[in-house]
């Protein structure tokens, strides 16, 4: 899969040289998630995987390429994949704008000399049926697991491998309160489940079932052999 990712990536650079763009095109290369735990990924020395909101879930590398503007480099800033949108906005000079405000930063700053980024906050939500939620302003980070919550202080390890949520009660109250403010501006999930877990769902409209029963609801189709659909 990565060899067949890297080949992909090598046809893309090789149109862009070709047709004379290639040193003022910004290219970014994030994964979307860390390896998942189910295949046997090794995220070590982060704690977690896929589809969990420990640092081995969410903390990935990621690579951004714009020959004509920018010099090889590395920081270690805090970025986000909604960080990419307002860059190319910034970068390109576009003067359009969104009524609302961007979720995320413009890094340009960053990547022309490698500043850090600006204190910021992340959250993370994934409704009330995967059961995954988790907040980080700074260095804190509060994570629950369906109603578990764990806190982790990222600038003594980023391994999250020292849970101080006993020691900190008024923190986790401070960082539930933040993410509590944030998820109130979110649009209630599409399937019709809280948005997030412990919370009651929408009342607006009919909501739909759970992801589980609607697979097993789906009604299976059969047709003869050799007939077209």
């Amino acid at each position: 899969m990565g060899k067949r990712l890297d080949d992909a990536i090598g046809r893309i650079v090789t149109t862009l040289k070709a047709e004379g763009v290639w040193e003022n095109t910004i290219l970014f290369f994030i994964s979307d998630n860390g390896g998942p735990l189910a295949q046997s990924a090794d995220n070590t020395p982060l704690t977690g995987g896929k589809h969990q909101d420990y640092e081995g879930g969410v903390r990935v590398p990621s690579l951004v390429c714009w020959p004509a503007k920018l010099k090889p480099g590395e920081s270690e800033s805090v970025v986000s994949s909604l960080d990419f949108r307002p860059t190319v906005i910034a970068a390109t000079g576009a003067t359009a704008l969104p009524e609302k405000p961007f979720g995320g930063l413009d890094l340009v700053p960053l990547l022309r000399v490698l500043t850090t980024t600006a204190s910021r906050n992340l959250y993370w939500c994934s409704g009330s049926e995967e059961g995954w939620w988790a907040v980080r302003p700074g260095n804190w980070k509060l994570v629950s697991e369906k109603g578990n919550i764990h806190l982790f202080d990222l600038g003594q390890s980023a391994a999250e491998e020292v849970d101080l949520a006993a020691e900190h009660p008024d923190k986790i109250a401070e960082l539930t309160a933040l993410h509590h403010t944030w998820l109130a501006e979110m649009s209630p999930p599409i399937s019709g489940e809280g948005k997030r877990y412990g919370m009651e769902p929408a009342t607006e409209g009919k909501p739909k079932k759970p992801k589980s029963e609607r697979k097993k609801n789906k009604k299976k189709k059969w047709r003869e052999p050799g007939t077209e659909v």
